[in-house]
Formats: structure tokens, sequence, C-alpha cells
């Protein structure tokens, strides 16, 4: 088991908002940025999601094999 934290910044980089969760994880920790809408639609199709890296397609499941898939947000170095 490993933690999530999802952090909620505005434009100019002040945190709005924190959640954390704890969760099944498979690999090394990272760090990927996301539209907020993007993950709230993609978590009304299902509650797996799965995040292979900062660059890669993520994507939600659920057990009757609906599946979303996005992309995370590219950020400016040292953003």
């Amino acid at each position: 088991p490993g933690r999530v934290t999802l952090t909620a910044r505005d434009r100019v980089g002040v945190t709005m908002s924190t959640f954390e969760a704890s969760v099944e994880t498979d690999g090394h920790p990272l760090s990927v940025s996301l539209k907020p809408a993007h993950l709230a639609n993609a978590l009304a199709i299902g509650k797996t999601l799965r995040i292979a890296g900062p660059e890669m397609p993520c994507v939600v499941t659920n057990p009757a094999g609906g599946k979303c898939v996005f992309m995370p947000v590219r950020l400016p170095p040292g953003a």
C-alpha cells in the first residue's frame, strides 16, 4: 500500500486544497499534473486509476470494462 496526495493549485501556484488517500501502488513514486475536470470526468466512469508516468496516458477503468483515457498536463521546467 502507498499514499496518493492530490493538490489543487491556482494559476500562480498557490495551494487551494489537498486530499490524501491510501492506494495500492506498483512502481516508483512519481509526480503528475492533471486537469481537475479531466480527472473528475474520468472518475465518473470508474474508480481504478492507472498512471504509468508523468507524460504517459492515464487510464480509469470500471469492473464492467468501461475505460477513460486522458493525458497529463505538461508543465514548464521548475513549475
